[in-house]
């Protein structure tokens, strides 16, 4: 069937179909093109599309030649890819690694050229994926899109199975969502099936399994495994953007897998750094008690472990308590307004000396006393007993004088 236009379009067979279209193979120009022909009542989201394909040029879209409505229809004019959806490359090849790291990074690519003109597509697929007989990616369908300004959008748009679950949750949401699919895409390359569906199941299953989130990742290697977390994170912080995408060690071959790339994975590293740094203040202030007083027993300082990396950070050590004297007993002041502890001398402990990674550390003391905060001094010192019980004071005139003399020294920081 040929269809002839008074505007130089011609219509041949329908070749697909979209959201709200139907797609043709026509001729434009003496050219062979794609036109998209969709009802007038659709005349809101034509418009956007439109407005949208007209700001985009890059190679990995479909070249967009002109639009036209008339009283019955209206109609999108663009380049006509020759090739295969990626559906139908999922189906019918085995794909090695290297060809779908290939497809994964021009995906990226083009999804990141969106984002920096402000474009969430929303609707990315493999039946929206087209690798042309050139072995060019194209990303196609603009009918879901929206321009995003860095605002949240509320819409609930695109394909169920690949849909970021803000949402699929009806939350706002913004371009993350379109790293979800992308994320979705590389492990459907990967492993031959999707993450959170099977066709056996119903959708309320479907929909229980990605707020469950658990993926079956048995059958990816490391590298894989870590870009399809940071690309499909449930929460949208944790994922990564498409630039980040794109520099993941396992697309770029670059980098170690330690190394934080999100926001999420900097906060998690900045965290597991100050608890280390405040353990190493808890083991100094144990260890000055130990040398001072003889109340808390360190029993294996030498097996301290400490990991910088961004996985948590594991520190091991085992304390006892050994009996206190039988004289009478007097106890630690702690100052809680001050978050301050005061001690009656200010003789500075020896260093502390453990293993860090196979290496002997020692850390000394300056010439100030030693500072802990209350709240984790506490929770350290009142392990299995009530109280940390000192020995008593001399009354000789010289230890009197020096215990005036040193009431109000305040522990400072080291």
């Amino acid at each position: 069937m040929e269809i002839s236009f008074d505007f130089n379009l011609k219509l041949f067979q329908q070749i697909g179909y979209g959201a709200f279209s139907q797609v043709y193979l026509g001729e434009y120009d003496s050219k062979n093109v794609a036109i998209k022909v969709m009802d007038p009542c659709y005349i809101e989201q034509f418009k956007k599309e439109v407005e949208i394909l007209e700001s985009i040029h890059h190679q990995n879209f479909a070249q967009y030649y002109y639009s036209k409505e008339t009283q019955n229809s209206l109609y999108i004019v663009q380049e006509f890819l020759d090739g295969k959806t990626l559906t139908q490359l999922i189906k019918t090849v085995e794909m090695e690694e290297t060809h779908i790291k290939q497809i994964i990074n021009e995906l990226l690519n083009a999804v990141s050229y969106l984002h920096s003109q402000d474009i969430i597509h929303r609707d990315i697929k493999p039946d929206n994926i087209i690798i042309t007989t050139e072995g060019q990616l194209k990303l196609i369908d603009f009918g879901l899109s929206s321009h995003s300004e860095s605002k949240l959008s509320y819409d609930k748009c695109g394909t169920l199975l690949f849909m970021a679950p803000e949402m699929i949750f009806k939350q706002p949401y913004l371009k993350s969502v379109d790293i979800w699919s992308c994320g979705i895409i590389a492990y459907q390359l990967i492993n031959k099936k999707h993450p959170f569906w099977d066709t056996s199941e119903s959708i309320s299953t479907f929909i229980q399994r990605v707020q469950q989130f658990n993926p079956d990742l048995s059958e990816m290697n490391d590298y894989q495994r870590s870009f399809f977390l940071k690309c499909a994170a449930y929460s949208p912080e944790a994922r990564m953007n498409a630039n980040q995408a794109i520099q993941h060690p396992w697309l770029s071959g670059e980098g170690e897998l330690w190394q934080p790339i999100t926001m999420a994975d900097m906060k998690k590293l900045f965290d597991n750094k100050m608890k280390t740094i405040q353990t190493i203040k808890a083991l100094m202030m144990i260890k000055y008690l130990v040398q001072k007083f003889g109340t808390i027993i360190p029993n294996e300082f030498s097996n301290c472990e400490f990991n910088d990396s961004t996985a948590d950070t594991n520190i091991n050590f085992k304390l006892k308590l050994v009996k206190s004297s039988s004289r009478n007993p007097i106890f630690i002041k702690q100052v809680r307004s001050t978050s301050t502890i005061f001690f009656e001398s200010n003789n500075l402990p020896s260093p502390i000396r453990f293993t860090y990674n196979n290496k002997r550390v020692s850390i000394s003391p300056n010439k100030t006393m030693l500072h802990s905060e209350i709240t984790q001094f506490s929770q350290i010192a009142k392990r299995n007993t009530q109280v940390i019980k000192l020995p008593p004071l001399s009354n000789s005139p010289v230890m009197k004088k020096q215990r005036k003399s040193n009431l109000n020294f305040r522990l400072k920081q080291y």
